[in-house]
């Protein structure tokens, strides 16, 4: 189970660098191309919301690999998320979104996350011996 859950950090983070090169490419496109040849089209406020947009999605795919890597209990939720939007992105998203459902819904994945999430609540506490003098003068 790690290693499908290492298989879907690391897409998470592929795919959120991608879209910073893409939005990256789209801003610059769209704001230095349109303007010379539509003239009054108003690409630089396309161009900036298009690229604003995909950049905020590709930092959140980023974040959620880098927990999903580190097994951060709210990683698993927000990678849910976007795995149910990712499945309206035919055809590698579909298939992408179903495979990350199929593999956080598991009871093994919930149980990864779980004991992660427990290990930080509780931290060991250890009682100190009966016979110290502490113990003795109450």
């Amino acid at each position: 189970m790690k290693t499908h859950l290492t298989v879907i950090g690391t897409i998470n983070i592929s795919f959120g660098i991608i879209g910073l090169f893409l939005a990256t490419v789209i801003f610059l496109l769209i704001s230095g191309i349109f303007p010379i040849y539509f003239g009054d089209f108003p690409a630089e406020t396309v161009g900036s919301i298009v690229g604003r947009v995909l950049t905020v999605f590709s930092i959140i795919f980023i974040i959620t690999g880098i927990g999903i890597l580190k097994e951060a209990s709210w990683a698993r939720i927000l990678a849910l998320i976007i795995a149910g939007m990712s499945i309206f992105c035919p055809p590698w998203g579909t298939a992408w979104g179903i495979y990350s459902i199929i593999i956080l819904v598991k009871q093994e994945t919930v149980e990864i996350f779980c004991k992660q999430e427990s290990a930080k609540k509780e931290p060991e506490k250890e009682e100190p011996p009966a016979s110290t003098p502490a113990n003795q003068s109450k």
